[in-house]
């Protein structure tokens, strides 16, 4: 971490241009198919908006999230707004002699400058999480805030010379009055400062990076610059030595994406001097977005992930250009480039700035353990399986200690559901009463009807992880997990025999009294009971889960759930219950 000292002697060294030279070079290079389609994209969505007015952000939306718990409502209509502004902006910056381009710029411009609030009605939170007073509405600093002046920032670096004095006039003060003047105030304090998630990453990256195309006074910028540092040191020290995002590739791609725009400008504006990707857990970090897509076909979904995440292509190219082993995924995992709905400006814009082509792909063998995510990755011929120990205190926690995700030829057939719909509830006290998030959605057990509870102090003890030529194998204790005073250890092994495409889930259990256990598999799909075996079926793949029918009874429930885009969804559980009470169980289930 780099002192006030060296920030200001770094920056007073003749520094690049920042994003000047990429500007100039993409006019004038041939690009690939994939970006001809993402400009076509663009212009498409230009002509939508130009039939349309731009979206009121009305007390009667703002007031939903406090009255219902409703989110969805104002977000939808204050994220048109951003999609305009990037819309409006790339084209008018690839067709300056456009007036109709250009002057709808202006308006979304305006418009933006003009809201009473950047941040949402969710955030309106200080730093013990209580509410704001109304008075400190319009300068709190929260994700979309921070990203809202950055976006104005690259708004203005790529068209100024189009815009009328008195916009960008209005551009540099609500800016100032409502990021960068708050943000020096050295007494005041954000939540966003001790997050250790893509928090601290976003608002500090985004505040940054507009600061480095606004602030002109070395000093100043020095000093909101270290406050920034600050922050994506608490970001850096949310990730453990192997890079692994735990709350999912999505906020990966959103908290590190961010970092790497900060770090690209504020490298080139020092010369180098200020270097962030020499350091070798941002290295790491880089490396690993791969690891989320081993499937092949579908992503690794624990927590508040998706098992359909697509990657942002610019981002990748430039991490596979300046990090060593960086390997992207397939192109059909990319995203396209309005494909997010929050329209975040930084990396949609360097989806194009950053085009390039692939240089390598992913391994169709792969084995690791994670230690520090406590993940456990297995690959071999049409299996991946993907396990997880950690603890349930995590960000964007749900109660899976011990859970695990079976792909079979990269389609994820036991499923973990990943994110559900995100409104007041979701994170709140009760968050942990809503299906997605409870242990009882994925593939761990029922322990006398009790599942497993959230906070970081129920945790899981890995015992062993190994790897070998014919096996992989997984092995934790999982008591703690569980508030079950009458349960001395449950113990789960997992072993992915390579050659036979089997996986094998011993689960051993002690009680002190006879006790219950009812094993849950959880799928997208109905299941289909045979006399000792379920059958599994998605995507034309099939899976078949083989148990004692002399140990358990089986059963099949359907459930119900909004998924995180406000869809009814259905999931299909597997419940395998125990015929008597025991105080020594032991459940052999094979799955091939």
């Amino acid at each position: 971490m780099w002192n006030k000292q060296q920030i200001l002697a770094a920056l007073k060294a003749q520094g690049q241009q920042l994003l000047q030279t990429e500007l100039i070079e993409f006019s004038k290079k041939s690009h690939s198919q994939f970006t001809l389609e993402q400009l076509s994209a663009i212009e498409k969505q230009a002509k939508i908006y130009l039939s349309l007015p731009i979206p009121q952000l009305t007390y009667s939306k703002l007031r939903l999230y406090w009255d219902t718990g409703d989110r969805e409502s104002y977000q939808a209509l204050y994220f048109e707004r951003r999609g305009r502004l990037f819309v409006f902006s790339a084209l008018t910056w690839l067709n300056p002699q456009n007036e109709e381009y250009k002057n709808a710029l202006i308006e979304i411009i305006w418009a933006v400058c003009s809201e009473p609030f950047w941040a949402m009605p969710a955030h309106f939170l200080g730093t013990d999480d209580k509410a704001l007073p109304f008075e400190e509405y319009p300068t709190q600093l929260d994700l979309f805030a921070c990203e809202t002046a950055f976006a104005l920032a690259e708004t203005l670096e790529l068209n100024e010379q189009l815009l009328p004095e008195m916009v960008i006039k209005m551009v540099k003060l609500q800016i100032n009055n409502r990021v960068f003047n708050p943000f020096l105030q050295t007494n005041h304090k954000y939540r966003f400062e001790n997050m250790k998630n893509n928090w601290s990453s976003v608002c500090a990256s985004a505040i940054g990076g507009a600061a480095l195309y606004l602030i002109e006074d070395t000093d100043t910028l020095a000093e909101l610059l270290h406050r920034c540092l600050l922050c994506e040191e608490v970001y850096l020290s949310s990730f453990g030595n192997d890079g692994i995002c735990t709350e999912g590739v999505d906020y990966w791609t959103y908290g590190f994406g961010f970092f790497v725009c900060f770090a690209d400008l504020l490298n080139k504006r020092t010369n180098g001097a200020l270097n962030y990707f020499k350091d070798h857990k941002v290295q790491s970090i880089a490396r690993s977005q791969q690891l989320f897509y081993i499937s092949g076909k579908s992503t690794i979904s624990f927590s508040d992930g998706s098992e359909n995440s697509h990657y942002r292509i610019g981002l990748s190219f430039y991490l596979q250009k300046h990090i060593e082993d960086v390997v992207l995924p397939p192109q059909n995992f990319a995203a396209p480039i309005l494909e997010d709905k929050c329209y975040r400006f930084c990396l949609a814009l360097r989806d194009l700035l950053w085009e390039g082509q692939p240089l390598t792909t992913l391994n169709d063998n792969f084995s690791a353990w994670l230690s520090n995510a406590q993940w456990f990755l297995s690959k071999k011929g049409s299996i991946t399986l993907a396990a997880k120990a950690g603890h349930n205190g995590e960000s964007h926690n749900h109660n899976d200690c011990g859970s695990f995700i079976l792909y079979k030829n990269g389609v994820q057939v036991l499923c973990d559901l990943g994110f559900g719909l995100y409104d007041a509830e979701y994170f709140s006290p009760r968050r942990y009463d809503i299906f997605v998030n409870r242990s009882f959605s994925h593939n761990i057990p029922l322990i006398e009807d009790c599942e497993q509870q959230p906070g970081a102090e129920h945790s899981a003890e890995v015992l062993l992880t190994k790897f070998e030529d014919t096996k992989n194998m997984f092995y934790c204790e999982l008591k703690c997990c569980y508030e079950n005073e009458n349960l001395i250890s449950f113990k789960r092994k997992l072993i992915h025999e390579l050659n036979t495409d089997k996986v094998i889930v011993n689960d051993i259990f002690s009680f002190k009294h006879p006790g219950i256990i009812t094993e849950v598999f959880c799928s997208r799909e109905p299941i289909s009971l045979q006399d000792d075996c379920a059958i599994l079926k998605r995507c034309g793949e099939k899976i078949v889960i083989h148990y004692d029918n002399n140990l358990f009874d089986a059963k099949i429930i359907q459930q119900e759930y909004i998924d995180h885009y406000s869809q009814e969804q259905s999931a299909w559980l597997l419940l395998l219950e125990i015929r008597n009470p025991q105080a020594d169980i032991c459940c052999f289930i094979e799955i091939e």
